[in-house]
């Protein structure tokens, strides 16, 4: 227990037993707390904590890894664009399909980049060694740059695009802006 802190709130409105009971059971219900003690008469709650839990700041530190994914609503939101350019194909809302998808790949692009520098962590006592993602995430950027120069509104390919071809060519690119975002992982920012 000797990782465990103690905390005191002042709770105001707690009437009767049945308001005790449920910000008792609101309090327990969080992350990390251990134990939850209160009265109406003292009006404040006192409760224990796991302290690396509760004290944490980033959630790096609560969950132990220091990466994030950030790619993961543009990966999202391209896939969805990719998709609805399959209904879009010969509309005139296909240009905005284009314009869409350019810049999420970009954006992404960038994800894949930033990604690339992260050296997998070693082993350590508790962890085995991190497998090494940079050539799955310079396999998405190499992908993704070619999304960006195909699905440019400018380029005289994309206009004349059609058939099962093109149609089968935007389901692979949203399957490979879905993946992108969902495994490409760049470092937390710091603070």
């Amino acid at each position: 227990m000797e990782n465990t802190g103690h905390l005191v709130l002042d709770i105001e409105g707690m009437t009767c037993s049945s308001c005790v009971a449920r910000v008792e059971k609101s309090l327990v219900a969080v992350p990390g707390v251990q134990a939850s003690v209160s009265t109406p008469s003292f009006v404040a709650a006192s409760r224990r904590y796991a302290k690396r839990m509760m004290s944490s700041t980033r959630p790096s530190d609560r969950y132990g890894s220091d990466l994030i994914r950030p790619g993961l609503l543009p990966g999202l939101l391209g896939s969805g664009a990719c998709l609805a350019g399959l209904w879009a194909s010969g509309t005139d809302w296909m240009i905005m399909v284009l314009f869409a998808v350019s810049i999420l790949s970009a954006i992404m692009v960038f994800f894949c980049i930033q990604a690339a520098r992260v050296q997998p962590a070693p082993a350590t006592r508790s962890q085995p060694a991190e497998r090494d993602r940079r050539p799955l995430v310079i396999f998405f950027a190499i992908a993704l740059a070619v999304i960006v120069i195909v699905y440019n509104p400018i380029s005289p390919f994309v206009l004349t695009a059609s058939g099962t071809g093109w149609q089968l060519a935007q389901v692979a690119a949203g399957a490979v802006m879905f993946f992108a975002g969902v495994l490409v992982r760049t470092p937390a920012p710091k603070g």
